[in-house]
């Protein structure tokens, strides 16, 4: 989230949820903890360097995510970063196909590939009111 209030949303590259809306995110690797996981994966989608103590704990929140012809049943982490500014933004295409800078009364849940992404917004609106 920057200065404005606005936060990144991504329009996702590949399926599941091809053109739909994602948030910058993956599958936290082996010795990561959530927060070095967002930095490392804001970095490599979205091209902004944000260090892992910057990122707050939201909520978990149960997922199904389709894979190699099998859903998965997944549980999603979500955390927030409060930073200055979105200068910067670097997509990495294979990933991400464009980005949106919304305020948290703009965001249309209903685009969302994942149900977990559009109420972790949900969730984050409700905390700062």
């Amino acid at each position: 989230m920057d200065a404005s209030g606005r936060i990144l949303i991504t329009r996702r590259a590949h399926e599941p949820g091809l053109g739909l809306l994602g948030l910058p995110g993956g599958v936290i690797e082996g010795g990561e903890t959530g927060e070095e996981a967002c930095s490392r994966e804001t970095l490599e989608e979205v091209g902004l360097n944000i260090p892992a103590k910057a990122f707050r704990y939201i909520r978990s929140l149960p997922n199904r995510y389709p894979f190699q012809g099998f859903v998965w049943p997944t549980l999603d982490l979500f955390y927030v970063a409060k930073i200055e500014s979105f200068e910067g933004v670097v997509l990495q295409r294979s990933e991400v196909s464009e980005y949106l800078l919304l305020s948290l009364s703009e965001v249309p849940y209903s685009d969302f590939a994942f149900a977990s992404n559009a109420e972790a917004v949900r969730l984050l609106k409700d905390q700062m009111h």
